[in-house]
């Protein structure tokens, strides 16, 4: 096992690489690495998909046999396979303070003129949306790697609430254009309420109610395994990754 001290500088949100070595005798077999954050003030977003476990206050990457790294964003869209559509995670917040998290979609090859998609957030006390904004266009010029600009969907997008708890963002492209390929669609900002989170930390849960083409087609059946794959959202202060 090999430990080391996570440092991070306060420039709201990183690129969090561990390099590690990985020390074993010649099996299959791979031992955890463990970051101890110490005392830091530790404030970060992950995109969607990399928040497979968060608990406890130690950033734990298991089953790497080479140098683990885990990216935030965001220098990484989250969704590197067909039809992954979903809601990052927000680490280190405490009451009072705001975050913003991603919503990110791998389109591949379909061409998206419309989304509709909820947020359940749970519990429903512990967060509350501050605002809205559309794609950032500037992910596509910094990290031509992993994102697409998203044509048509700069404007803020509407917001209603159907039921406590529980956000649904929608918009449609400006005329004459489309989105297609890895993209950031919206950025959703919560800020954390009085109450605080729990120690399991706050479940941003992911649905799609729809995502269309110019023709009105469901976007979801296109995809190879013939669904979108939700991916959904958690915000904790003190955390331990296991991947």
């Amino acid at each position: 096992m090999v430990r080391s001290f996570l440092r991070v500088s306060s420039a709201g949100i990183l690129s969090l690489i561990l390099a590690a070595a990985i020390m074993g005798c010649g099996s299959n077999k791979t031992d955890p690495v463990n970051v101890n954050l110490g005392n830091l003030d530790i404030h970060f977003i992950l995109s969607p998909g990399d928040s497979v476990t968060l608990e406890g206050s130690t950033l734990v990457v298991q089953g790497y046999s080479g140098s683990p790294i885990v990216h935030s964003y965001p220098s990484f869209a989250g969704v590197p396979d067909l039809g992954d559509i979903g809601i990052g995670t927000a680490v280190g917040y405490v009451p009072g303070e705001s975050f913003t998290v991603p919503f990110n979609a791998n389109l591949g090859t379909q061409v998206l003129n419309s989304y509709t998609v909820c947020v359940s957030i749970n519990p429903a006390d512990s967060l509350q949306l501050k605002s809205i904004a559309g794609s950032n266009s500037i992910l596509a010029a910094n990290y031509p790697g992993q994102y697409h600009r998203a044509q048509g969907f700069e404007g803020i997008p509407n917001d209603t609430y159907p039921a406590p708890g529980t956000v649904c963002v929608s918009a449609v492209a400006a005329s004459g254009l489309t989105a297609t390929g890895t993209v950031n669609l919206a950025e959703l900002e919560f800020t954390v309420l009085s109450v605080g989170l729990p120690s399991t930390g706050t479940n941003l849960n992911f649905s799609i109610t729809g995502l269309r083409d110019s023709g009105g087609n469901d976007l979801c059946a296109n995809f190879t395994s013939g669904d979108c794959n939700l991916l959904d959202g958690l915000v904790i202060k003190k955390f331990r990754i296991i991947r």
